[in-house]
């Protein structure tokens, strides 16, 4: 009887765990707003392949809950897979190396940093896909919520002319958790000044 009552505990045990992971659902979208509008100062179309737009990062988001209610005895793992092919051109910053993603104007890139919440360093989101939960520095005990931190900067890819362009708004990337549940990331439209002095 002892046994019985054992293998009974241990099916619903072993059965809330699995309803708590099929129940995770996305809970808070998330978008990266750009501080703009974004200088480029100096002639435009002299401008180095790989320069910067602006200075710093152009916008940055922490979401601590894109993914809720995953139960706090599961554990999930979460990934970042961006949704554009990457240009060929790399930008390094701080000892990181970001491919550059195409932002649909001609001669503009973008890069994306991501992390979890509680990371201290920043990872590039290469294809296909990278891991930012568990990772390093960070606990891995199970966490009933999951979410990202991210920031976005762009970057010259070809010859522009000085003016002022509009990056259209877009999907940069999938969220994506263990049991296959998918988030969006997105970043808002933004102004971007090359050419002059501003």
């Amino acid at each position: 009887m002892i046994h019985f009552i054992k293998m009974i505990t241990f099916l619903i045990l072993a059965g809330f765990s699995l309803i708590a992971q099929a129940n995770c659902t996305i809970s808070n979208a998330m978008a990266v707003n750009p501080v703009g509008p974004l200088t480029y100062k100096g002639q435009a179309d002299g401008a180095v392949i790989g320069s910067q737009i602006g200075s710093g990062w152009g916008g940055s988001v922490t979401q601590p809950t894109v993914f809720g209610n995953c139960g706090g005895a599961t554990k999930q793992n979460a990934y970042v897979k961006p949704r554009d092919i990457p240009t060929g051109v790399i930008y390094s910053n701080a000892g990181i190396n970001y491919p550059i993603y195409p932002t649909g104007v001609n001669g503009i890139g973008y890069v994306i940093g991501i992390k979890d919440p509680y990371a201290s360093a920043y990872i590039s989101i290469s294809p296909p896909q990278v891991q930012t939960f568990p990772t390093a520095g960070v606990s891995n005990d199970p966490r009933s919520s999951i979410g990202y931190t991210a920031q976005v900067l762009y970057v010259i890819t070809g010859t522009l002319k000085t003016g002022t362009y509009v990056v259209p708004s877009k999907i940069i990337a999938d969220l994506t958790i263990t049991n296959a549940i998918t988030g969006a990331m997105f970043a808002s439209p933004t102004t971007l000044t090359l050419g002059g002095d501003y």
